[in-house]
């Protein structure tokens, strides 16, 4: 079995470990960006605590896969290089403490990522109801990592009990990615029937799109090596965290760079005018006509308009 994990002669950790630094590259220009939309682009709208928290467990994540793989193959060839099956041997051992952090990174990270999707679900649909599928999902994702951690400590490795982790993982970011979308969808959709002045929702909508359909893909290749070929899902599975940093990251950024784009058009709306006032004019000394005229309160504040299939409601106080 160790042979069809690592590949011959160790090839499998090798390949990971140089598609993993290119991936991990792209995560952390991504994780940047995110944290500077985050906290630097937001106006004058509160920190997304919530948000900030995930992207930073992500590159965590991503960042520790990386430096334990690193250590891994290192102490692999320098001192198992003499050893009769070689450096393999030494990757093929799941059972060592190095080896079981990483892979309970992988499960953390991937429990971080389908936990960031349902919240947004939720968000977007503000109903306890329509996340209980996910959720339920959510749940056996985590009872799957706790499995399979139990299973490599005891040195039982399962091929089945990956496929099981991977596909409820799958069902799991589907059914949220798609619910999520049709969100999206319907309320851009209803906005364009009754001309609404805000911007459309479409952007958003292929990001989430493109986001779920690469996640998905990297999770069916992941699923289609474990049956066919091992050490494809080693490489695979190394490269998931950073996949699933950089995936959200791109939602995290085109969100908040939608954000601050509809802010600044609707701030363009907004204006206030100055209070005028018209003093006493003396006309006509003789006769003493004066005429008073005074507007008070006279400020605008587009803010508090909304424009609704065509009627502008307001509230001006205006005296005269």
């Amino acid at each position: 079995m160790s042979n069809l994990i690592a590949g011959d002669d160790a090839t499998a950790p090798i390949v990971s470990l140089g598609l993993l630094g290119i991936v991990y590259g792209f995560s952390v220009c991504l994780f940047g960006t995110t944290v500077w939309v985050l906290l630097f682009q937001r106006g004058d709208r509160k920190i997304n605590a919530p948000m900030l928290i995930a992207a930073v467990m992500l590159w965590i994540f991503s960042t520790c896969r990386m430096f334990i793989g690193f250590a891994l193959t290192i102490d692999a060839f320098v001192n198992h290089i003499d050893e009769p099956l070689g450096p393999e041997i030494a990757l093929s051992n799941f059972a060592g403490s190095a080896a079981l952090l990483d892979n309970a990174v992988y499960g953390m990270a991937t429990l971080v990522g389908d936990a960031v999707v349902i919240y947004r679900c939720y968000v977007v649909w503000d109903r306890f109801d329509i996340i209980v599928l996910p959720t339920m999902g959510w749940c056996a994702s985590f009872a799957m990592v706790a499995w399979i951690l139990n299973s490599l400590a005891q040195s039982i490795i399962d091929p089945n009990q990956g496929l099981i982790l991977y596909a409820t993982t799958l069902s799991t970011n589907l059914l949220a990615t798609v619910l999520l979308a049709f969100r999206l969808w319907r309320a851009d959709r209803d906005a364009q029937k009754i001309n609404s002045p805000h911007g459309s929702l479409q952007p958003l909508l292929i990001v989430v799109m493109e986001s779920g359909a690469l996640y998905t893909i990297m999770l069916i290749l992941a699923m289609v090596s474990m049956l066919n070929f091992l050490a494809m899902e080693f490489v695979v599975n190394t490269i998931l965290p950073a996949m699933i940093s950089i995936t959200f990251s791109m939602i995290f950024i085109r969100v908040g760079l939608f954000r601050n784009q509809e802010h600044m058009q609707y701030n363009r709306r907004s204006f206030p005018l100055s209070n005028l006032e018209f003093k006493d004019l003396n006309l006509d000394s003789s006769n003493q006509i004066s005429s008073t005229a005074t507007m008070e309160n006279s400020t605008v504040n587009m803010k508090s308009f909304q424009s609704l299939g065509g009627h502008l409601t307001g509230s001006s106080n205006c005296r005269v």
